[in-house]
């Protein structure tokens, strides 16, 4: 892979803005295929086929544009953070036809409070603009993250509170137009999920003064849809 980048920073009191131009080339790039399995479908006797999904070194793919990073104190309690990108999304097509693109333009906001002096909330929202693969689309995927966290005792101890995708949003659907197949395919993952922590500090350790410098711990895992 080929990667080239050119940034420049600005800084104004407690203003920060980030601008990034930069491309990105592969030859021979993995992508994921979906294929018509002719051999099981025959072989299972059910009126449905059956495909079947993997992995090749496919075509070039090129991706060149700008990104956006913005932060930015709204209030002496409460500070906000952008970054979005916008660019061209270059791929081969699968059906060799030539080349699929498109301008995708993912985003994240990012918004810290401090209702009080022992109150952190975090809210966050991320959005991914469809996007062209070797044989159709991804479209869009967006949802919403909260986070609370409570000092207790002086500052000697932490509540924390966590959940993810509160929407139920983020889901995987892809529309597929593949020689010989044309189908719409949806995957949904087990994203909501709430996670509930007590933290308690030992010695001169203190709770962070932002939610996400706490510590972590795994929210979630693959469910069904």
């Amino acid at each position: 892979m080929q990667v080239a980048e050119l940034g420049y920073q600005a800084n104004r009191q407690s203003t920060t803005l980030s601008t990034t131009l930069f491309g990105r080339f592969a030859n021979q790039a993995i992508q994921s295929l979906r294929t018509l399995d002719t051999l099981a479908t025959r072989r299972s006797g059910q009126p449905d086929f059956i495909t079947r999904t993997s992995y090749a070194n496919f075509g070039r793919t090129a991706s060149y544009g700008l990104e956006l990073s913005l932060t930015q104190p709204l209030t002496t309690w409460w500070k906000l953070t952008a970054n979005g990108s916008f660019y061209r999304n270059q791929v081969a097509s699968y059906a060799g036809d030539g080349t699929r693109a498109n301008f995708p333009g993912p985003a994240y906001l990012l918004n810290p409070f401090s209702p009080t002096k022992t109150l952190a909330v975090q809210l966050s929202g991320t959005y991914r603009a469809p996007l062209v693969v070797p044989q159709g689309r991804l479209l869009a995927v967006y949802g919403i993250d909260v986070a609370l966290r409570q000092r207790l005792f002086h500052n000697r101890a932490a509540l924390t509170l966590r959940v993810s995708d509160v929407l139920n949003t983020r889901r995987q659907h892809t529309q597929l137009a593949a020689e010989g197949l044309t189908a719409n395919f949806q995957t949904k993952y087990e994203t909501r999920v709430a996670y509930l922590g007590f933290t308690w500090f030992l010695g001169t350790n203190k709770p962070a003064s932002t939610v996400e410098q706490q510590p972590k711990a795994d929210t979630g895992g693959m469910g069904g849809g």
